[in-house]
C-alpha cells in the first residue's frame, strides 16, 4: 500500500487513515466510502422498538393502549 495512489474503498477502521492523509507520500489517496456501514446506522435509527424503549415511553404505552383497545373490540364489528 506504501506506493499505491488513487482510489481506495475501506470501511471506518481507525488503521486505514494514515492512507488517507493530505501529505502521504507518493501522494493521498481518495477515499470510496463503504455503504454497507453506512446503511447500518439507518437501519439502527429506523429501530423503531428500541428506540421507542430508548426515550418514547409515552408514545409506546399509547401505541400499546391503542392495540389493546382494538384488540378488546368485538369482530362482529
Amino acid at each position: 500500500m506504501k506506493t499505491f495512489t488513487g482510489i481506495l474503498q475501506a470501511d471506518a477502521y481507525g488503521g486505514y487513515n494514515p492512507l488517507f492523509k493530505v501529505d502521504r507520500e507518493p501522494g493521498q489517496l481518495t477515499q470510496a466510502l463503504c455503504w454497507s456501514h453506512a446503511r447500518r446506522k439507518f437501519f439502527v435509527l429506523a429501530d423503531i422498538a428500541t428506540n421507542a424503549k430508548r426515550g418514547s415511553r409515552a408514545i409506546a404505552e399509547r401505541c400499546d393502549k391503542a392495540a389493546r383497545a382494538v384488540a378488546a373490540l368485538s369482530p362482529d364489528l
